[in-house]
């Protein structure tokens, strides 16, 4: 029974290094050969930054210093918000959905502030973040009031996000991050292999 259970252990062992060995690296793609096109977005976006930012990214930034004081500054809270403070805003009870909108200007709004920045986005960024796309569509928009930690994830966990940090930093590297659908995905099949 063991010399079974040997070989079946060898003969494994051999597959995998037969899959191992076929394998083929192939290095990345330098970036110059990569085209991607820029979204189209509302705004004409800055040069980089030739400077990294290691502060939190400041509040209105995607205003010029002199239209800021025209604007009021409602601080998000880090929660999604259950009860309006202020007139426009709309509750956010439960799970509600993005509109296409609201995600074109989010992605608009961490590309400027990626280029301010000259680094990845830290959650503390979202604050401001968060406050930029409220105050663009409370009141014409409808948007719901997220918490800038909610924003942060909506953002952050999809592969898009990957993709535009790619495209604004490209010598970077690509962040640490791994969607949540394939944490779960893999996370099945680990399980099914350690039962069988």
């Amino acid at each position: 029974m063991r010399t079974v259970e040997l070989n079946a252990v060898i003969e494994r062992l051999n597959q995998i290094s037969a899959s191992a060995h076929a394998y083929a690296y192939a290095p990345p793609v330098p970036h110059a050969a990569i085209h991607v096109t820029p979204p189209h977005y509302s705004r004409v976006m800055p040069p980089r930054s030739l400077v990294t930012q290691t502060s939190v990214l400041e509040p209105q930034f995607d205003l010029a210093p002199e239209q800021r004081p025209n604007f009021g500054y409602v601080a998000p809270s880090s929660n999604n918000v259950v009860a309006p403070v202020i007139s426009g805003m709309i509750a956010n009870p439960g799970r509600t959905h993005w509109k296409a909108e609201h995600i074109k200007y989010l992605d608009e709004l961490m590309e400027l502030a990626m280029l301010q920045l000259n680094r990845p986005l830290r959650i503390s960024d979202f604050k401001a973040i968060t406050e930029a796309l409220h105050r663009r569509f409370r009141l014409d928009g409808g948007i719901v009031e997220r918490g800038y930690n909610t924003v942060h994830s909506h953002a952050t966990r999809k592969p898009s996000y990957n993709r535009l940090v790619q495209r604004v930093l490209p010598d970077i590297g690509f962040p640490d991050f791994v969607p949540k659908s394939v944490n779960r995905q893999q996370g099945g099949q680990d399980g099914m292999q350690g039962r069988q």
